[in-house]
């Protein structure tokens, strides 16, 4: 009988099979079962289940059971009775052989519930215990097989500033906030409703059209602490669910559209429109496009003069990537992102490089006075996924080796970040370029929240001040303390400093006040063709002088 008990199927009806005989043997009635699971890191609940597994044809009778508590492996307990026919008492022999019967019953009771946890498991997140992508999806399909899924709407959001609290208070800490934030969200929720947790900082969430309105406005302001009071806002990309949906993929697809459309605008939240998803499918057709494109070289390089403000002379310039493409030119702010998000942007970062060196190379044949030229080279490039900020660097030196350019006129700009991941990424690339003898420019200089310590620890040569410092009508005391203080604290550090956006006299005569003699913008030139920019670098710069 033992040997049959243990090898019956892992369900119960193969128990009460294999128990038959046995039972009728001792006059067993009836055999139930209690598993008690109190909630621990990967559960938010208790977990309680009563089961029986085994209920013969007769009467059973509560007096006279046999009951064995096992301690579960987490913190709980399995108690497992078995109950005698009416009117039957047991022998202590009899006894011993039901607690042999129950022991294996045990066994199976917990491998029948590892099996079920490690399904489960495969449908949620492990940090939160919420249901995964996976999970969200079959919560779906579960909803249109009811048919039910019309009485919500879908959310995707994602939170903000997330990555910047990490790196303050440290990547543990980051978990916990995570988890506070997901029970306080599914607090809030009814028992219908759902919240999905994707990973980091992503989750999803089918929430009743009728609190819509109350849901969105929950996720501007989330407690995550209890320490000390931190709150999370969120960017939501918002679903309205019809009778016409009936494909998950499709919801699922919509929600990260919204979303995305939501971050890029900078925005609480964003319902999924037709226009989104006609920008999608632009998107999605550019991206088929790219490999082409690069390969016909038709990508250009245009030049956007960096003039000194005192003389009107050319300094340097920055190169500029430009897709020129049937005749129409299509603009960075089309392309660029699409190219930052599939990985794609290293190949034009490295291709206008390239395209710069040539132009060098031609410009010192017809004899023109050269000036150093900015490339721009993508966070993505160093920090990106399967990116070695080292064998970057490697390749940067190895195109300007190849075209017998010297140095002194290549300038890699950069821009800084928030991840203390990306920073040392970011740090030992801008090292390895010193060691080259290449300069590097920090670009958007001063929107970051790590600007102080760039000018302590980065080696670089130049920053460039972001245009937001002077785009005012009115300069206040304010610009003019943090535009001041920067341009002396990078001055005492051998660093050039440059401002960009500069499109008025006005604001140049502001700069210059402040000890900022260079500037690049409208009010000298737009990005030039190639042909254009030659015939400004033959004249050297502009008659305005301020």
């Amino acid at each position: 009988y033992v040997q049959e008990l243990l090898q019956f199927e892992n369900t119960f009806d193969g128990f009460k099979k294999a128990i038959e005989p046995l039972a009728e043997r001792l006059k067993i009635g009836r055999v139930a079962g209690h598993l008690h699971i109190e909630a621990n890191i990967k559960s938010v609940q208790d977990e309680d289940r009563h089961d029986v597994f085994y209920a013969g044809d007769g009467l059973y009778s509560e007096k006279g059971k046999y009951q064995k508590t096992f301690q579960a492996v987490e913190n709980g307990y399995c108690e497992l009775t078995a109950f005698p026919y009416e009117n039957v008492e047991w022998s202590e022999e009899e006894k011993e052989d039901i607690a042999l019967l129950l022991e294996v019953l045990y066994l199976h009771v917990t491998r029948s519930r590892l099996i079920r946890k490690t399904r489960e498991y495969s449908y949620c997140n492990l940090i939160t215990m919420l249901p995964n992508s996976a999970g969200f999806v079959r919560i779906i399909q579960q909803h249109l097989q009811d048919q039910t899924i019309c009485q919500y709407n879908g959310f995707y959001f994602n939170l903000k500033s997330f990555g910047l609290l990490s790196y303050k208070y440290g990547g543990a800490e980051g978990d916990l906030m995570i988890k506070r934030y997901a029970v306080a969200v599914r607090k809030w929720l009814a028992e219908d409703e759902t919240l999905a947790h994707l990973g980091g900082d992503n989750f999803m969430a089918l929430v009743k059209k009728s609190r819509t309105a109350e849901f969105l406005h929950l996720l501007e302001k989330v407690e995550v602490t209890a320490k000390y009071p931190v709150y999370i806002a969120a960017a939501a990309g918002a679903y309205e669910i019809t009778a016409k949906d009936r494909d998950p993929g499709n919801i699922m697809n919509g929600l990260s559209i919204a979303v995305s459309y939501a971050r890029q605008h900078k925005l609480p939240y964003a319902f999924l429109t037709d226009k989104m998803l006609e920008e999608t499918v632009d998107v999605q057709r550019m991206e088929q496009m790219l490999p082409e494109a690069l390969e016909k070289r038709e990508f250009q390089v245009y030049y956007q003069p960096k003039v000194d403000i005192r003389t009107g002379q050319i300094v340097g310039t920055e190169a500029l990537a430009r897709w020129i493409h049937n005749g129409e030119v299509i603009q960075p702010f089309r392309f660029i992102p699409t190219m930052e998000r599939n990985g794609f942007i290293i190949h034009l970062d490295l291709y206008i490089l390239k395209r710069v060196c040539e132009a060098i190379n031609e410009w010192i044949e017809k004899g023109y006075k050269l000036v150093p030229i900015s490339v721009n080279i993508s966070r993505n490039d160093i920090s990106g996924v399967g990116h070695d900020p080292r064998m970057l660097a490697e390749r940067i030196i190895r195109i300007i080796k190849e075209y017998d350019i010297d140095p002194k006129y290549i300038i890699i700009e950069v821009t800084e970040t928030t991840e203390a991941s990306e920073q040392k990424e970011l740090y030992d690339f801008i090292k390895n370029m010193s060691e080259a003898g290449i300069a590097t420019s920090i670009d958007d200089f001063g929107t970051g929240c790590s600007t102080l310590s760039v000018l302590r620890d980065f080696p670089v040569n130049e920053i460039k001040i972001d245009r937001s410092f002077i785009n005012h009508e009115a300069f206040s005391t304010q610009d003019q303390i943090i535009i001041k203080s920067i341009i002396q604290m990078a001055r005492q550090l051998n660093l050039n400093v440059i401002t960009e956006g500069v499109e008025t006299e006005e604001q140049a005569r502001f700069l210059l006040e402040l000890g900022c003699n260079h500037a690049q913008g409208y009010l000298y030139d737009k990005p030039l063709e190639q042909s254009a920019f030659e015939s400004r670098l033959s004249v050297g710069g502009y008659d305005r002088k301020i």
